[in-house]
């Protein structure tokens, strides 16, 4: 049986969702069709993604394989500020990044905790096994 967790979450200030999906799988190319009815087979060859907001309906899905690090977990809660900020016309202000840190902390922390449901959900399936 895989193990998988998703985590929606609406982004305060800003507006928008979150679908954080975590999964046991090498790629998250199967839980992107499972979850959003993506087909891309580029997504094969990536750790996680954030797969692209449509008609600015902001919504950011977040799909992480098991290979997930502090490093992409970063990485990919960066391309979501970014995708926010342009998807609401705010400018990135380099002399001013407060707003920009305080989204990415959230943004960070709410895939840490996804994260930790995922461990908790594999840990109660090996122990079953």
């Amino acid at each position: 049986m895989m193990v998988e967790v998703r985590k929606d979450v609406k982004v305060p200030l800003y507006g928008g969702w979150i679908f954080i999906v975590i999964t046991d799988e090498k790629t998250p190319y199967e839980a992107a069709k499972r979850h959003f009815k993506v087909d891309n087979k580029e997504i094969i060859k990536n750790d996680a993604v954030v797969l692209a907001s449509t008609d600015n309906d902001m919504v950011y899905p977040i799909i992480f394989s098991r290979n997930l690090t502090p490093g992409i977990i970063a990485h990919e809660a960066k391309h979501v500020v970014n995708k926010i900020y342009n998807d609401i016309g705010i400018f990135l202000d380099v002399k001013n990044d407060e707003p920009e840190t305080y989204l990415l902390s959230w943004i960070v922390n709410r895939i840490y905790e996804a994260k930790s449901e995922y461990e908790k959900k594999k840990k109660k399936h090996e122990k079953s096994n």
